[in-house]
């Protein structure tokens, strides 16, 4: 028995244990076969990864009367309808819950039990808080994982050739945030995409001689979300759209090692990902 964290609530808060009655190790890839006459066995092909389904069976603590029990329920009920999903025998990684299948619930004087099946998108993601070292609102310190890698969101300061690792077993797709002026271009391998016109130029007077105007470069932070396929800025919670300022390929992070050039005038190159694993 151990606990599971929806949405950082863990099921010991409501007296709950639960057992794992069947868990998808791996992820299922969709096949099709294709038959053509005249050759022998199919044509399979493969293409992205099914959902997974985990099901679980629920016991409430035994000295939880049965008044308790019946008062804990609606809690119990909004805390299913959560969104992220932690096993406590895995508490680094995350799922994200695409449903709640049919609760069928056992109830006696002593003790209930549930069974319920959670249909989730097929892969893992790291779930460190980049800037606190804490697990959603789990209170783990990152010293309890072999992960530090996890912490890392990568950040470079001027043009240069920079290793972006992923420490995932598959692709991420991070949302990369580049400061700049002018044109700026990123690289990996035979992927790359440019941003033009980022930043603009801002009059100012003069100091000493107020009859003189000095033009000041001003950059722009801009966000091109690989998994979403968008490209914006943000102005004090207003969003712009900046999808005619990029041209070229959405990088993803391959697993290991990524080798990415920046070029152009910059001063802040931002990957902002988490590990994902199948």
């Amino acid at each position: 028995m151990y606990s599971i964290y929806i949405d950082g609530i863990g099921s010991d808060t409501f007296g709950l244990y639960s057992l794992t009655e069947t868990y998808p190790l791996l992820a299922t890839r969709r096949t099709s076969t294709e038959y053509v006459p005249g050759r022998d066995g199919g044509i399979t092909f493969t293409g992205d990864y099914e959902n997974k389904e985990l099901q679980m069976k629920f016991t409430y603590a035994p000295d939880i009367s049965y008044q308790a029990r019946r008062l804990m329920y609606p809690r119990v009920q909004e805390w299913l309808r959560g969104s992220k999903l932690v096993l406590g025998y895995e508490k680094d990684k995350e799922y994200d819950i695409v449903k709640v299948g049919r609760v069928d619930l056992s109830i006696t004087q002593i003790r209930d039990d549930f069974n319920i099946t959670f249909t989730l998108l097929p892969l893992r993601k790291s779930v460190f808080s980049n800037d606190d070292g804490i697990i959603n609102d789990i209170d783990i310190p990152i010293d309890a994982f072999d992960y530090p890698a996890n912490m890392t969101k990568p950040l470079f300061t001027e043009e240069g050739i920079y290793n972006v690792p992923n420490h995932g077993n598959y692709e991420a797709k991070p949302v990369i945030s580049i400061t700049g002026y002018g044109e700026v271009t990123l690289t990996k391998g035979s992927k790359t995409f440019t941003l033009i016109g980022m930043g603009h130029l801002e009059p100012q007077v003069d100091p000493v001689d107020p009859n003189i105007i000095h033009y000041v470069k001003i950059k722009e932070t801009i966000h091109v979300d690989t998994a979403e396929y968008e490209v914006y800025a943000e102005d004090d919670g207003y969003i712009e759209n900046k999808r005619q300022d990029f041209s070229g390929d959405y990088i993803t992070l391959d697993s290991g090692d990524n080798e990415i050039q920046i070029e152009g005038n910059v001063s802040e190159v931002y990957f902002d990902f988490r590990n994902t694993f199948e």
